[in-house]
């Protein structure tokens, strides 16, 4: 099976990346920085194909998926720097890779989010998020 993944030179991704090898999968990744050593590395180690691209701009995105039967989205910060603010990366991302997967006609589609983001989380990015939006938001308030 051809699988693309996203945050592919995280801790998490390059698990998934090996996993995938050792089971013979082809893969394809987003590379936000195609020149980096880590981008070369996990070309190298696992034949992955990495796509130039940014989760934020939707144009690459379906090229990216193009030809894949799955998507894995790992992509996640736990720290807002510039346009890489959790709810960029967080929401409008998975909506980007989301509308790109349907575009291009992916039928699975795997998303893990960041460790921090649930109710009553350490980290302010959930806070707002996970009252009025979270499938897992307490669900007793009057509304």
């Amino acid at each position: 099976m051809k699988v693309f993944v996203t945050g592919a030179t995280g801790f998490v991704g390059q698990e998934i990346l090996f996993r995938l090898h050792q089971a013979g999968h082809s893969i394809r990744f987003l590379a936000p920085h195609p020149a980096s050593p880590v981008v070369r590395e996990l070309h190298s180690n696992y034949g992955a194909e990495p796509a130039p691209g940014n989760v934020l701009d939707p144009a690459p995105l379906e090229d990216a998926v193009a030809g894949t039967e799955a998507v894995i989205h790992l992509v996640g910060i736990i720290s807002e720097i510039g346009a890489n603010t959790f709810e960029n990366i967080h929401t409008c991302g998975t909506l980007n890779m989301l509308a790109a997967a349907r575009r291009g006609g992916v039928r699975r589609f795997i998303h893990m989010s960041a460790l921090g983001t649930r109710v009553n989380a350490v980290s302010l990015f959930c806070e707002p998020l996970c009252e009025d939006h979270s499938p897992f938001a307490p669900r007793s308030r009057a509304r």
